[in-house]
């Protein structure tokens, strides 16, 4: 299989989108005229709604089921968007995936143009389809400022941090937190775990599960806290930084998409950018690294096994007075 990833699938989907806005119907482009299957993307600004059309061989047949996938429905047409054949249509049926639903077709479109045999479609169709279903989240009632704050904190040392120390692509491929993973950042044998707080006197960070704070067999692991002061702002802080990232991937398509997705994948929108409209302001620079140890304090998976022997004992959640962990800080951690 041979991938493109030459074709600026963001500026493709720019123009359609202001087509369709300025004729008030959906319209369709053809995006590589060589390939083994003709593909096209299809925008209806109007309705909201945006679609990959594949043009498959007269008499060939679609059997395998592909995964189920929130918001995405799929159909063999004869007709679509002033089109004719054997079309393989794969559409968006909710207004809230519009964003996302452009990065998936980009990356259908990106794939199935590579194929070089006609029997591997399905196949391709079904991975593509399992990767990205997690990514549709249902709707939210908002990204609201605690989630603002906590993805300020993340992307703040991803950018200013992991970007230094290990450059551009390690740093991307390090940040978990979009997994719900044990820790935001995870690096060989390092980890670090982002807190990001508005909280004084004392300064207290939320641990939201058991595994946060637990090191195993890691060298070393880090509780990164930003201690912040946040107020309201014309132009939020967290779409500024998000649109700086997004900016350094100018030249790596594929890791931008996924970068954007897996922002997206949070519950995060950016066509709701102007909502975001908080700014903030690091008053603990050079005091954030806590090395975390097994004396610090924590509750941690050997003490709950003792007083849990019936795993009873779910979904742990507590605090910590990061003004009483003082001797655990520490001004340089490592990152190799």
């Amino acid at each position: 299989m041979r991938i493109k990833n030459e074709f600026n699938y963001e500026e493709k989907w720019k123009e359609l989108n202001i087509t369709s806005n300025s004729l008030k119907k959906g319209v369709s482009g053809l995006v590589d005229k060589n390939s083994l299957f003709k593909v096209y993307l299809y925008s209806d600004s109007t309705n909201l709604k945006r679609s990959v059309i594949i043009e498959l061989p007269p008499k060939f047949k679609t059997n395998k089921k592909l995964p189920e996938v929130l918001g995405v429905k799929c159909s063999l047409q004869v007709t679509y968007s002033g089109l004719k054949g054997n079309l393989y249509i794969i559409e968006q049926k909710y207004a809230i995936h519009t964003a996302i639903s452009e990065l998936f077709m980009s990356e259908i479109s990106r794939i199935i143009i590579g194929i070089n045999d006609i029997k591997t479609f399905e196949d391709v169709l079904i991975k593509l389809f399992e990767d990205w279903k997690s990514y549709f989240v249902e709707e939210m009632d908002s990204f609201g400022p605690q989630n603002q704050l906590g993805l300020f904190g993340e992307m703040y040392f991803l950018h200013e941090v992991l970007f230094q120390e290990l450059g551009i692509a390690p740093a991307i491929n390090a940040w978990k937190g979009y997994q719900k993973n044990r820790h935001d950042f995870e690096l060989p044998s390092i980890s670090f775990e982002i807190k990001a707080t508005t909280s004084n006197n004392p300064l207290k960070v939320k641990i939201s599960n058991e595994k946060q704070l637990e090191k195993g067999k890691l060298k070393h692991l880090y509780l990164t806290v930003y201690n912040m002061v946040s107020s309201e702002s014309k132009v939020g802080d967290l779409p500024k930084l998000i649109d700086f990232i997004t900016k350094q991937l100018a030249n790596d398509p594929n890791s931008r998409n996924i970068f954007r997705r897996n922002i997206m994948s949070l519950g995060y929108r950016f066509e709701k950018e102007e909502e975001y409209n908080r700014s903030y302001s690091i008053i603990n620079k050079g005091q954030e690294y806590y090395e975390i140890d097994d004396t610090f304090p924590s509750i941690r998976l050997k003490q709950l096994g003792k007083l849990n022997n019936s795993n009873a004992l779910m979904d742990i959640k507590y605090s910590i007075n990061i003004d009483a962990c003082q001797k655990y800080q520490c001004k340089t951690p490592y990152f190799k």
